[in-house]
């Protein structure tokens, strides 16, 4: 995560140096420098952004130069003039001597101009309602509305940079300075809204800022369907200022709803907030509804600290798909991509919940989520419909929740030998197995039986039976592995119940047994497909057949010699004729020189 923000930095960097040139090549372009922290008239910060807004249509730029040792606070006594001037306008903080973005902000940041708008009424902090405007180094708080509002215009309102501030601490970071505290609306840190479907919040960066202890959220981006292509990267969302300690959010560390889409959340640290860490929802309440989707978010850290190690949970869900903490359960988001690399960890409720309106049974699908680190969260690591484990259903044809209730596969064999793991399992689905995606992860033991997939192995795509393999290394008997699936349309399942790694071979007192143990026949009862595996001592004539209630043989598995060690083989449930039979009590029958084995099998169609 570090490399990411400082590779992203480093080309932000560059951006923002280029914008620079532009605005001071732009014709007539000014500066105007902030010289006191009065409120108003010359050498205010009021009267700059007054006189940037008077120069339309130039690029501007304001600067500060506040001739006192420290922090200096500007206390506001009314809303600041909004930034209008479409050319834009770079209000730098960082220019007031002595302070810095350092190599990683936010935790290297040395803010030393702190905006304060408890005396200013119900005011924003700064209020942007024009185009290519950069915002860098300032502490922005105590104001009752957001601590920074990107208002969509018909324009549009797009390209602004909000980069390196601490909104809703103090200048040091370790203290609160809580927007939004008349909590008379739905405030947050930062806001990218527009306020109607004729106005357009688009391409706005919020980057490698500070953003803790607001009312109610620390990002809200939303509204109307038109709040799209923004990015939030590489923030502290609910922490102080080292990403170790608690100054939350009082509700969500970041919200995207009322048709926001194809927007890009990477890199930030989204921990210690009130409710829960991301949330992700639609409006039902309009004619059509509106739909959040097609968002991505990847490479956060959701209920951990910076360090990657201390817990640092938010009060309930890490992501919450179609609804906004336990307030709303609009559904209504789909397409959403969570994954990969995201670390969802330690938050009091599930790692990832994902909930539907009751208005239809398709409004919350498609959420596809992979590719995480997933563990040690209060409830589930992945929950459909919000209603602990959602059994599968015969064929997946009971799909009336959130991700089309998609059955999760099953793990029928997972065995080490010689360092070197295999896994065999199966998907029963309603579409083209081979076109879904298992992907198996070592598990951290749920308390349900259905572990949290905590590391990543890789990923298996199932034959047109259903069943799949996978083979990885780093892996030791005792460890237990889960799995997901994920369909051709995106819907990805709970995780699968957990699955202990096996020796290769069994052994008795210390000995493997004689030719012939029959070590592991299942899922049982199966829908159709089964795993049996077996072990040899010696080099061995081996016989694997089905057989059926009655004595009739169905089908003849194996029928060769085999050497010493273990062997797998899968019966698709077909017999020797390629049909199906019929549901019942079946009999796998293992003959060698030494013994017969066999072991029962429940097929249900």
């Amino acid at each position: 995560m570090r490399c990411v923000i400082m590779r992203t930095m480093s080309l932000c960097i560059i951006c923002t140096s280029l914008l620079c040139l532009m605005f001071h090549g732009a014709t007539e372009a000014a500066t105007f420098t902030v010289t006191d922290t009065i409120d108003a008239g010359p050498g205010s910060l009021r009267d700059a952004i007054f006189q940037a807004n008077s120069t339309v249509p130039t690029a501007d730029t304001i600067l500060f130069n506040i001739p006192y040792a420290g922090v200096q606070r500007i206390f506001l006594s009314s809303q600041l003039p909004a930034l209008t001037d479409t050319a834009g306008v770079f209000i730098d903080g960082l220019s007031q001597p002595g302070a810095s973005a350092g190599k990683q902000p936010p935790s290297s940041a040395n803010i030393l101009i702190e905006i304060d708008g408890s005396l200013a009424g119900p005011a924003y902090g700064l209020l942007i309602t024009s185009p290519n405007n950069t915002i860098q180094g300032l502490s922005i708080g105590k104001f009752e509305q957001s601590g920074v509002c990107i208002r969509g215009m018909p324009y549009p309102t797009r390209s602004n940079l909000i980069y390196c501030n601490f909104i809703g601490t103090d200048a040091v970071g370790t203290d609160s300075r809580q927007n939004g505290w008349n909590q008379l609306g739905p405030w947050s840190g930062v806001e990218i809204v527009a306020p109607s479907a004729l106005d357009y919040a688009d391409r706005n960066t919020v980057w490698a800022n500070l953003i803790s202890s607001n009312w109610a959220n620390g990002v809200c981006i939303g509204g109307n369907c038109q709040a799209y292509w923004n990015l939030v990267e590489g923030n502290y969302i609910g922490t102080e200022v080292t990403g170790m300690w608690s100054l939350g959010n009082t509700r969500c560390g970041l919200v995207l709803d009322d048709g926001a889409h194809l927007n890009t959340i990477r890199s930030n640290l989204i921990s210690y907030n009130g409710t829960d860490g991301i949330a992700i929802l639609g409006n039902s309440a309009t004619v059509p509804p509106h739909y959040t989707q097609n968002n991505y978010v990847l490479d956060n850290l959701i209920g951990v600290a910076q360090d990657m190690a201390t817990p640092a949970p938010n009060g309930m869900a890490g992501v919450n798909i179609g609804g906004y903490s336990n307030l709303f359960f609009e559904g209504h988001a789909v397409n959403n991509s969570i994954g990969p690399t995201n670390t969802i960890a330690h938050n009091a409720w599930e790692g990832i919940r994902i909930g539907e309106h009751w208005s239809d049974t398709t409004n919350a699908d498609g959420n596809h989520i992979w590719r995480n680190a997933i563990y040690d969260n209060g409830y589930l690591g992945i929950d459909l419909n919000v209603d602990g484990v959602t059994p599968n259903d015969p064929g997946d044809t009971v799909d009336t929740g959130a991700n089309q209730e998609l059955n999760f596969p099953w793990i029928i064999i997972a065995y080490d030998s010689a360092g070197q793991t295999t896994v065999v399992g199966t998907v029963d689905i309603d579409s083209d197995p081979t076109l879904a995606i298992v992907e198996v992860f070592k598990a951290r033991l749920d308390p349900t039986g259905y572990g949290e997939g905590a590391v990543y192995l890789g990923s298996a795509t199932p034959n047109a039976s259903g069943t799949w393999m996978l083979i990885v290394t780093g892996l030791a008997a005792g460890d237990s592995l889960t799995a997901t699936t994920t369909d051709a349309s995106s819907n990805t399942s709970e995780f699968s119940p957990c699955r202990e790694i096996e020796d290769a071979l069994a052994r008795v007192n210390g000995e493997i047994e004689p030719s012939g143990r029959m070590l592991v026949a299942g899922p049982n009862p199966t829908p159709g497909v089964v795993s049996v595996r077996y072990a040899t001592s010696t080099a061995a004539h081996i016989r694997l057949s089905v057989y059926d209630a009655s004595g009739r043989l169905v089908r003849n598995l194996v029928d060769v010699h085999k050497p010493r060690g273990e062997h797998t083989v899968i019966w698709d449930g077909k017999d020797g004729f390629g049909n199906w039979p019929a549901s019942g009590i079946y009999f796998i029958e293992l003959e060698s020189a030494e013994r017969t084995r066999a072991t029962k099998i429940v097929l249900i169609r």
